[in-house]
């Protein structure tokens, strides 16, 4: 008979997997009769079963105890076990027999069935009584019929009471009676939200809503896709008034990159737009069209922007190949999005900055030429695949205007603001921050 019930659970092997290992080693001429050996044996079990078998041992002869006496011990002490074991109660009869004995707060919960001590009905909880709904009457309520303040029952007085106490403020009375209880789930609500943009606040402007809701097409879309539906953060873009009247002074880390066009077999130049406030990559979802890339599953993603609600939507993932400046294949894997940006990400550069361009022959992603035109990113690399685009080991050049040349696998990109002649730098340039 298996004896596994004998030792605490995964403290090793049983008895019979111990007495088939000890016959192996003997059978090889094995010299067992170690006093580490039958020690280290002697402590897979429990401290009661090691007891019995040390009650053996020590009125005997040290210099005769043996492994082989050892295992015989062990072996009646545990069928004594089994035929005790067999002869009392299921432990399911045990608890149950002491449930219905014991008081409520020590062994058995019957805060599962609704009860109101106030009108001794069975549809609601004491807490949500339509009659009783002034804290101080509750709780002279509970002292005029002898009632424990701290949990309403009668077995015990509040000094014994062993209850929780108050559900809202933590003190020694009970909900229904606690003046606290008024307050309204506005409040409670407001507090919440209140903590959830504090902790949202210090991620910067990089804001990540972080709660994940209990969204029945999110439950659906999961049977969809492996993936899971996670908060995403991309930018829009949307140039304001000034900055429309003074000119393009601000740039945003774009250029172009190369695919090729699924018939022809040519390069297609792509707008793109390095976006580290964005953790997921994305391309128009007309691009996904015209290419012809392929599916691979879709998620859906809550989009929210500044003053605007959740919207929930489902974007297909697919895969886009692409070329860098030496002529080698990426392959990155964006989401499609019908609308990624509003206005232009990038404007036109000063002849100082092209002359400097020219004289150190630095090869631009947007432009063989150096001039760079305003447009609009049609692919958003997010923080999933943005840095494998940036070249560490190149140098960073800063051009005359103050704008920045960062080095990547498509070339420079131009990132950064110009200077403003001395004036303390403005807001021109707003990024509505929507959470997918």
């Amino acid at each position: 008979m298996e004896r596994k019930k004998r030792h605490p659970q995964g403290s090793g092997p049983t008895f019979d997997q111990l007495s088939a290992f000890i016959a192996q080693l003997e059978a090889k001429g094995q010299n067992l009769d170690n006093p580490w050996l039958m020690t280290k044996i002697l402590s897979k079990f429990t401290e009661d079963i090691q007891r019995q078998v040390l009650e053996e041992k020590v009125p005997s002869d040290d210099t005769r105890w043996n492994l082989r006496q050892q295992m015989h011990c062990l072996d009646m002490v545990l069928t004594q076990e089994e035929k005790i074991e067999l002869q009392l109660p299921k432990r399911s009869e045990i608890k149950t027999l002491e449930s219905s004995k014991k008081e409520y707060g020590k062994t058995k919960d019957i805060r599962n069935v609704k009860f109101c001590f106030y009108s001794d009905e069975k549809d609601h909880w004491s807490t949500h009584c339509p009659v009783f709904k002034d804290p101080k009457k509750n709780s002279q309520h509970l002292k005029n019929t002898n009632r424990c303040v701290g949990c309403g029952f009668r077995s015990h007085t509040l000094a014994e009471c062993k209850s929780k106490g108050c559900q809202r403020c933590g003190k020694k009375h009970h909900t229904s009676t606690c003046f606290e209880a008024e307050a309204s789930d506005f409040d409670r609500t407001k507090v919440k939200s209140d903590d959830a943009r504090k902790k949202t606040a210090s991620a910067g402007h990089n804001v990540v809503d972080g709660d994940e809701e209990d969204d029945p097409e999110a439950q659906e879309s999961s049977t969809e896709n492996s993936e899971e539906n996670h908060t995403v953060l991309t930018a829009k873009h949307s140039a304001t008034k000034r900055e429309n009247q003074e000119g393009s002074n601000i740039f945003l880390l774009s250029g172009t990159l190369r695919t090729k066009h699924p018939h022809s077999d040519e390069f297609v130049q792509l707008t793109v737009l390095l976006d580290t406030g964005a953790d997921r990559s994305f391309i128009e979802a007309t691009l996904v069209h015209d290419l012809e890339l392929p599916q691979q599953g879709s998620v859906l993603m809550k989009l929210c922007t500044f003053g605007n609600q959740k919207t929930t939507v489902k974007c297909m993932k697919t895969r886009l190949s692409i070329w860098d400046i030496c002529g080698k294949q990426h392959d990155l894997n964006p989401y499609a999005y019908k609308d990624l940006t509003q206005g232009n990400v990038q404007g036109v550069l000063d002849i100082k900055d092209l002359m400097y361009i020219n004289e150190k022959k630095i090869r631009l992603s947007s432009s063989a030429h150096g001039y760079i035109e305003p447009h609009q990113p049609r692919v958003i690399i997010g923080c999933d695949q943005l840095w494998q685009f940036i070249k560490f080991d190149e140098p960073q050049f800063t051009l005359p205007s103050g704008l920045l040349l960062i080095p990547t696998i498509i070339g420079y990109m131009v990132s950064g603001r110009k200077f403003q002649n001395g004036d303390i730098p403005e807001l021109l340039d707003i990024h509505d921050t929507s959470l997918a």
